[in-house]
């Protein structure tokens, strides 16, 4: 039953009224989030940002279940990374020794090298997950949904009075 409805929670993401970058942005945050573990402060920024910007949440929601539940199995590959970055690059050390002496900037956490790999690959991801979801949502809104609404089951359930009253009562909360 958990992924009948999760699998219904992306339907309803990909049917939102949100514009497809509104959503891919909602879930390229969400990836952002997932990856980089949660008690930093570049996380605590990402959801300002998330806030301000007029993104989907179940989308940011989505995208923090999905990478979140496998930056786990990457921590391995993700130290490797950031180890490389904080100590194999030598050329870097003074960088983080007067980044580490600033006030505010080891609240990022970024000496850890788990959050280092993590940051890193978010941001080497975040365009391209951003266009590929946005391309995903595109296409299913152009060329999936309309052959799902002509479905005779769909049609049953959107002629029940129950939907119709959950219609009703949708559109009096968007007033």
């Amino acid at each position: 039953m958990p992924v009948l409805q999760l699998i219904a929670k992306i339907i309803k993401i990909l049917r939102s009224q949100g514009t497809p970058g509104q959503v891919s942005a909602g879930f390229a945050f969400g990836m952002c989030l997932g990856l980089i573990p949660w008690n930093t402060l570049h996380s605590f920024l990402i959801w300002i940002i998330v806030i301000i910007l007029n993104v989907n949440f179940g989308a940011v929601f989505l995208g923090i279940a999905l990478f979140g539940s496998v930056a786990y199995i990457f921590d391995p590959f993700l130290h490797s990374l950031g180890y490389k970055i904080l100590v194999e690059f030598d050329f870097l050390r003074p960088t983080w020794v007067s980044l580490y002496q600033a006030p505010v900037v080891p609240f990022t956490r970024f000496y850890n090298t788990v959050v280092m790999g993590s940051t890193v690959i978010s941001i080497l991801l975040f365009v391209p997950v951003y266009l590929s979801s946005k391309w995903l949502v595109k296409n299913y809104r152009e060329k999936v949904d309309p052959h799902i609404q002509k479905l005779p089951i769909i049609k049953v359930v959107k002629a029940s009075k129950i939907y119709q009253l959950y219609e009703k009562i949708k559109s009096l909360s968007e007033l």
